[in-house]
């Protein structure tokens, strides 16, 4: 802006001359690849009145106002959006959230262009049976549950959720529960393992859960085993020192009984010298050897000396 001054007749006038620049406005870009159940975050680069626009299918016809120009948000999404320190946050996006985004100012001059894609949410879990599991639904639009036992894309139906009611297929009808944007399953069996997907009514996949059966034993069979193993532990302790005292003993009973039988075989041999000894004198015979004591008593004929 420039300031002039113009001196006529004894009057001053002063003109007040601002600069306008004809270069063209060039918009900022962004590019944001996000999961469902995050946040998308919109700078507005300005501190002024602005709207936001939402494009999801390419095209003017198809345009939704995000937030409007008196900086209220679209009736669709007035439970998800926000706006603080210039900037806007969208909440709890979904596939159905992926497309363009327009910041403009009131002369419709586009400030900003965010181009947003959304990945379906995977997760895997393993629990025990009789668990719950939780599968996220992400949104409060209407949604269908499915499961494929397999993963071969043979899918079945579960529930379909819709202000947080759900309504289910016989077999689910008394096992579901939907709290806090999360459908529940309870009382897992074997039978439920496999995935479970959540679709919008567009067919976009919101999120998908893989549930196997598995993970740490219950409390109660943790329990057991902490109690049966010191005890087989200390009975097979017992067992090796029984084993020991046992072949300690028997040796000892074998070494006893050696000196006896080499006194019994002593024995025999000195009863049969005996005889022999015997057989020259007539006489007792007594042995002894170590403790125990043998008399040999022999009897034979002599001849008769006579006279003649």
């Amino acid at each position: 802006m420039k300031l002039i001054a113009v001196q006529t007749r004894g009057v001053v006038v002063k003109l007040h001359i601002q600069q306008v620049s004809t270069c063209p406005f060039s918009a900022r870009s962004e590019v944001h690849s996000l999961q469902s159940g995050a946040s998308l975050s919109l700078p507005l680069h300005t501190a002024g009145p602005v709207e936001v626009l939402f494009d999801p299918g390419g095209s003017a016809q198809s345009r939704r106002v995000l937030l409007s120009r008196a900086g209220l948000p679209g009736p669709r999404y007035k439970q998800r959006v926000s706006v603080q320190n210039s900037s806007l946050t969208l909440r709890s996006l979904t596939p159905a959230d992926q497309g363009n985004y327009t910041v403009r100012d009131l002369q419709g001059n586009t400030i900003s262009t965010v181009t947003v894609t959304v990945d379906a949410h995977r997760d895997t879990v393993t629990l025990q049976p009789g668990a719950s599991l939780s599968v996220p639904l992400f949104t409060g639009e209407p949604v269908e549950v499915l499961f494929d036992p397999a993963g071969g894309g043979n899918w079945t139906s579960v529930c379909s959720v819709q202000n947080s009611t759900a309504r289910c297929v016989p077999q689910y009808r008394d096992r579901v529960s939907v709290q806090d944007g999360s459908l529940t399953l309870h009382s897992l069996t074997p039978a439920d393992q496999g995935n479970y997907t959540v679709r919008d009514l567009q067919g976009n996949t919101i999120s998908t859960v893989i549930f196997t059966v598995g993970g740490p034993a219950p409390p109660g069979r943790t329990r057991l085993l902490s109690i049966l193993i010191p005890v087989l532990t200390v009975l097979s302790a017992l067992g090796v020192l029984a084993g020991l005292y046992y072949g300690k003993t028997r040796r000892e009973n074998q070494a006893g009984d050696r000196p006896a039988m080499f006194s019994a075989l002593r024995d025999g041999d000195d009863g049969e010298t005996g005889d022999q000894e015997a057989q020259q004198k007539p006489a007792t015979a007594q042995q002894t050897t170590g403790s125990h004591r043998r008399e040999t008593f022999v009897f034979f004929e002599a001849p008769l000396e006579t006279g003649c």
